[in-house]
């Protein structure tokens, strides 16, 4: 079924309320989008070639995508992990994108049209996606480009660096504690998955010893962005090679039992702090629970979180649990360091749009080698998957003193590929 002819909200540009109306039945006003109308698999993912197009409001851009990011919280939604009240059916997939400013405020001072920008919308609350020709994005949520990235290495930024950003920063790693972090020892749980990745490189770049965890065919990757000493969860308990020598920090994107393991090998002092993002892995307690499993996981969850919260405020480690928000300063924060050559994109596949359902099922089945994107623009009616992880890295021109280098030196970058949990 079509969207409802209008879904407007009445109130303040603060609302977390998408700023646009949907328009239809008229040609220039319709778009290509994937979609789904109900949870379920890879039977629900559907191509919509009339998916009413949004128009803009005061405060925000309409963006032509380019290229969009592909995470697992895109298939996750789709499967019915959020129930409906928290992101809405019919819902377009995605939340990165990488493209080109169509229309803003006239009065804009961030942005002008034909601007190149990459940001991630908001998931909660809309029907809108990123997976689709055009979207309607809070111009708060954006940032220019790096200079040096295309627009699939950009799509596959912003979810993944604002989650490692936000919750870093949560635990007190930021530039404004730089100083004060050199030599303290951070694990950062799945450093080859697509936060986890990301998450090794900032890190270094605080000055922190890292120490990650992943598969020993991932190892090499895992050193290759800059981690000390790499842990293979197949073959050694990370908590037994630690007992002896605790860490200082540590970044859990998984939850569940190894979070539980984890706390056996943080530092119980202050200063030292656990970190941690919503994940689905409390559903591993309830799988057999048939219709009760979600309610018994949310349950669960909400005096789970509540308890640790509550608990770091008499004892131990500091304990935070991040929920990433979009926002338009880290992503420029970000670009900063992209620029610099401090934060490098994994790209491993770029797909075309009409083949949107292999990318979701390939980041589905888990421990793929590198982020994925989709090519939205000149990627709709075939065409074949492109692998990037080879020449992503060398399709990236370093920038020197401001000025976008020649390529001369851009063998030096070398390739690397991340893996996506």
């Amino acid at each position: 079924h079509l969207p409802p002819l209008s879904f407007t909200s009445s109130s303040s540009s603060g609302s977390s309320s998408p700023g646009f109306t949907m328009k239809r039945n008229k040609e220039e006003c319709i778009m290509r989008a994937a979609c789904y109308d109900s949870h379920g698999g890879q039977t629900v993912r559907r191509m919509r070639e009339d998916y009413p197009m949004p128009t803009r409001r005061k405060g925000w851009v309409l963006v032509k995508i380019m290229a969009a990011g592909v995470n697992p919280v895109d298939y996750k939604l789709c499967r019915g992990d959020v129930p409906s009240i928290l992101v809405p059916k019919p819902k377009i997939f995605g939340g990165d994108l990488a493209g080109v400013v169509v229309e803003c405020d006239e009065d804009s001072k961030k942005f002008k049209k034909g601007d190149k920008v990459f940001g991630m919308m908001e998931y909660k609350y809309t029907k809108w996606g990123t997976y689709a020709e055009m979207a309607c994005v809070r111009e708060s949520a954006l940032a220019r480009m790096p200079k040096n990235l295309s627009f699939p290495e950009a799509a596959c930024l912003p979810l993944v660096t604002l989650t490692s950003i936000q919750a870093l920063r949560r635990g007190g790693i930021c530039e404004k504690s730089r100083g004060q972090l050199k030599g303290k020892r951070i694990l950062i749980h799945a450093g080859s998955g697509g936060v986890g990745s990301v998450a090794i490189q900032l890190a270094r770049h605080f000055g922190l010893y890292v120490i990650t965890t992943c598969s020993a065919k991932n190892a090499a990757f895992a050193k290759s962005l800059g981690a000390n000493e790499v842990v293979d969860y197949r073959a050694q308990k990370f908590e037994e090679e630690l007992k002896n020598n605790p860490v200082d920090f540590v970044f859990d994107v998984m939850g569940a039992d190894i979070e539980k393991r984890s706390h056996q090998i943080i530092k119980q002092t202050k200063g030292s702090a656990y970190m941690t993002i919503l994940t689905n892995g409390m559903f591993e307690y309830f799988e057999g629970w048939g219709r009760f499993k979600k309610p018994a996981a949310y349950t669960w969850g909400l005096g789970h979180y509540s308890w640790k919260l509550t608990k770091q405020l008499f004892m131990g480690p500091a304990y935070s649990v991040t929920i990433v928000q979009p926002c338009g300063e880290d992503m420029e924060y970000a670009r900063d360091l992209v620029e610099k050559g401090i934060l490098k994109p994994q790209l491993a596949k770029t797909y075309p749009f009409n083949r949107f359902n292999e990318a979701l099922s390939e980041v589905a089945e888990g421990h793929c080698r590198g982020k994925l994107a989709i090519e939205i623009a000149g990627g709709g009616s075939g065409g074949s998957v492109r692998d990037d992880s080879s020449v992503s890295s060398a399709r990236r021109l370093p920038v020197i003193d401001g000025k976008q280098s020649d390529g001369a030196d851009e063998k030096k970058a070398g390739g690397m590929a991340g893996g996506i949990r």
